[in-house]
């Protein structure tokens, strides 16, 4: 599952269109500051794009922006959100708990090579 969607975010065509765009908005209201003209950014700041708020209606944000460009280009939307339904299933793993998992699992292989080593 965790594989799967990986593959699916690495191969996909549209969520780079998305970053593209999120990227030339945080360069459109960064120009003249140190932060303008980045060629990149993390994924942490996406929750940035809820913040920011228009200025006559404080209800229309960034991420309301970003929708509302999507919705216009619907191959882009389309696709990112076909790129990610792989990705629902994997984003509920409790990483805890597979590592807790993991290591039970490796303790029973160190067992089992214990009894079947030769002597």
């Amino acid at each position: 599952t965790l594989r799967s969607c990986l593959l699916s975010v690495t191969k996909s065509t549209a969520l780079p269109n998305i970053f593209a765009l999120v990227m030339q908005i945080g360069n459109f209201l960064n120009h003249g500051t140190n932060k303008g003209a980045q060629r990149g950014f993390t994924l942490d700041t996406l929750p940035l794009l809820c913040r920011v708020e228009g200025f006559e209606d404080k209800a229309y944000s960034l991420i309301r922006f970003l929708m509302d460009t999507l919705e216009s280009d619907r191959t882009v939307k389309d696709g990112a959100l076909e790129d990610l339904k792989l990705c629902d299933a994997s984003s509920k793993l409790d990483f805890d708990e597979s590592v807790r998992r993991l290591n039970e699992l490796e303790k029973k292989v160190t067992a089992v090579e214990g009894h079947v080593a030769p002597k």
